[in-house]
């Protein structure tokens, strides 16, 4: 129903879409490009609705952030964080196997490496059997998914909005791009610095976290 009346521009009069019904007198963002996509995305949002302010989600997760010291020592390796995204869930299974893929080559790439630790978090709403390749060992340990974020000293995905998160709390991230191309970027993602091998990943770890 809810497609119906986006297909047939009803949204203005059910509030299928946030962004584009019509009796909607605020709307609080999170982030200034949020804001931005909205006021792009919707006719019947104009800017003096929409306010940005910190969400209580993400002042946690900052509070959660200064609370985990993350002392790098001699020889122990840095932990890497790969979220995977709902793409089976949403029938996008071209995407699905994308991210498979990056998973594999990740796990190669990963295997051994002397100054990385790759760990997979996979959704909640994927399917586990997906990913039965994964070695135990590589996969999160963590209950708590704010806390295996703020835990990692660094945060991949294809898209995710765990990349965003990780960015507020000053987790550095990056997309791992590879087959993806241009598709599903918001105004965040856009911004974000993109890598499509696991070779140039590497490097941009790298000079990243050892520059």
């Amino acid at each position: 129903m809810n497609k119906l009346t986006e297909k047939l521009f009803f949204t203005y009069l059910s509030p299928s879409v946030i962004g584009t019904y019509g009796r909607i007198t605020n709307l609080f963002v999170m982030d200034e490009s949020v804001k931005l996509e909205y006021l792009t995305f919707s006719k019947f949002v104009d800017n003096e609705k929409i306010t940005v302010t910190p969400f209580p989600r993400h002042a946690l997760l900052l509070t959660l952030a200064k609370k985990i010291k993350k002392t790098v020592f001699a020889n122990q390796k840095l932990r890497i964080l790969y979220l995977t995204s709902a793409w089976r869930f949403h029938n996008h299974i071209k995407e699905h196997e994308f991210q498979i893929n990056h998973v594999k080559s990740l796990l190669k790439a990963f295997k051994s490496h002397h100054r990385y630790e790759l760990f997979i978090r996979i959704h909640p709403r994927e399917n586990n059997e997906s990913f039965g390749f994964i070695p135990e060992n590589c996969l999160s340990n963590y209950l708590s998914y704010e806390e295996d974020l703020c835990s990692a000293n660094f945060v991949l995905s294809a898209r995710s909005t765990g990349l965003f998160e990780a960015d507020k709390v000053g987790i550095p991230v990056l997309i791992f791009n590879e087959f993806f191309g241009d598709t599903f970027l918001n105004d965040y993602l856009k911004t974000l610095e993109r890598v499509d091998s696991t070779y140039t990943l590497i490097e941009a770890l790298d000079n990243k976290l050892y520059a």
